[in-house]
């Protein structure tokens, strides 16, 4: 009976020990996994503040960028601007991207008028925002500044919202061709509306856009020509964008330097027009 009871004994000992190490095991389990929710709570954060102060530098940067004359950028504006005279929509809400010079609002209201254009764009640099208010209170200028992305901005726009739509970008074909994509796609601008469009030549990205767009063989042929990539695959891309016969290239792809001294990057644009429902 001794030995029964010791053995029980035993055996109670045995389970309150094993207990006792799961328990420990699992509040080690679960202090590393709260260290390791703190630790990725962290870098996320970082990650954020690092993502805001690149922004805002970017912003800032953009704000001091000066470049806004040259006789070839007048060209294309003026170019631009007539194309939205020819369409014969003079009025409704035109998407553009807004600069502190509002140059190409002073530009449209001077060469057409008798326009009734209400002019939408994307600002988050706080002293451009306060410049392009101050002209716009000045000058009386219908023009609407919001706080998000060029991107969300879409997302928020129903189909024939839109009389036009000018993608006049800083930065490349690659990085933002998803913009020009999803205002056709989304049928953005009304029938006749007008769909411009700009990139820097200097894309360090275009092999892997032109690969999936023309094909690993015309990549090839072109891959000591970085111009003529550009432009075979911003040319492919409209084209492919024109199938379904709702949309016309309105504007070939023309290549031409930003400012006046000749020395300026090197650009690329391009219009599209929507010709159907």
């Amino acid at each position: 009976m001794k030995n029964l009871q010791k053995s029980k004994q035993e055996l109670s000992d045995i389970a309150n020990k094993a207990w006792a190490t799961r328990r420990k095991n699992s509040e080690i389990v679960l202090r590393s996994k709260d260290i390791e929710i703190e630790k990725r709570k962290k870098e996320l954060s970082d990650r954020a503040n690092k993502a805001w102060i690149t922004r805002k530098k970017n912003a800032e940067a953009n704000f001091k960028f000066k470049n806004t004359e040259g006789k070839e950028k007048d060209r294309i504006r003026d170019k631009k601007t007539f194309s939205y005279l020819d369409s014969g929509i003079i009025e409704g809400f035109l998407f553009f991207m807004p600069s502190q010079t509002c140059d190409d609002v002073f530009r449209i209201n001077r060469l057409i008028p008798n326009n009734n254009f209400t002019f939408l764009g994307n600002e988050n640099c706080p002293k451009a925002i306060n410049e392009i208010k101050r002209k716009t209170k000045e000058f009386n200028l219908k023009l609407h500044l919001y706080p998000y992305s060029v991107r969300e901005h879409l997302n928020y726009l129903d189909s024939d919202s839109l009389a036009h739509a000018d993608f006049d970008m800083c930065e490349t074909f690659s990085i933002y061709k998803g913009l020009v994509s999803k205002t056709v796609e989304k049928n953005l601008v009304k029938k006749k509306g007008i769909i411009s469009m700009t990139f820097a030549t200097r894309d360090k990205n275009i092999n892997t856009i032109a690969t999936k767009i023309l094909g690993g063989a015309k990549v090839e042929q072109l891959k000591n020509d970085h111009k003529s990539l550009v432009f075979s695959t911003l040319l492919k891309f409209l084209q492919d964008l024109c199938l379904d016969g709702r949309y016309a290239i309105y504007s070939m792809p023309e290549v031409y330097t930003d400012n006046k001294d000749k020395k300026g990057n090197q650009m690329i644009f391009a219009q599209l027009q929507r010709i159907k429902d």
